[in-house]
């Protein structure tokens, strides 16, 4: 079970990263902030949306980080040290969730599935912390 528990807190820090990643270069959710591209008579040929970090600035930037950070810490001390993993992971969750939430549909849709994995790996954890009495979740038959 520890290796599911690892695996699904791999699974989210994995989801924020690619998640900042897309978000701070490709993505255009700044609202409408553009930049022109001229062409060679000084005619404006098209509009260009910015990405998140080169529209919003630094501030965003050090919020996506901090999101992703807090993502990873969960899989940091599932790697490191078994005990108090499913606090470090519900804690972390709870955060996250509240970010996705409070964010709402410009950065925090995008985030959701974090939480809710580690809320998963909490899950998990609970089972394995009460003891697998099933034959089916035991992987033998009686």
């Amino acid at each position: 079970m520890r290796h599911i528990n690892t695996g699904l807190n791999a699974l989210a820090f994995l989801w924020a990263s690619v998640a900042t990643l897309y978000l701070l270069v490709v993505s255009d959710v700044a609202g409408g902030h553009t930049a022109s591209a001229l062409g060679d008579g000084g005619d404006v040929v098209g509009d260009l949306g910015l990405s998140l970090a080169s529209a919003d600035g630094v501030w965003v930037v050090g919020l996506l980080i901090l999101v992703t950070v807090l993502a990873g810490l969960p899989l940091g001390v599932s790697l490191t040290h078994h005990e108090g993993h499913r606090l470090v992971t519900g804690i972390a969750a709870w955060l996250l969730l509240g970010f996705s939430l409070i964010s709402g549909f410009s950065l925090g849709m995008v985030y959701l599935p974090v939480p809710l994995l580690m809320f998963a790996s909490v899950a998990t954890g609970r089972v394995q912390a009460r003891g697998v009495t099933s034959p089916e979740l035991r992987g033998g038959t009686e």
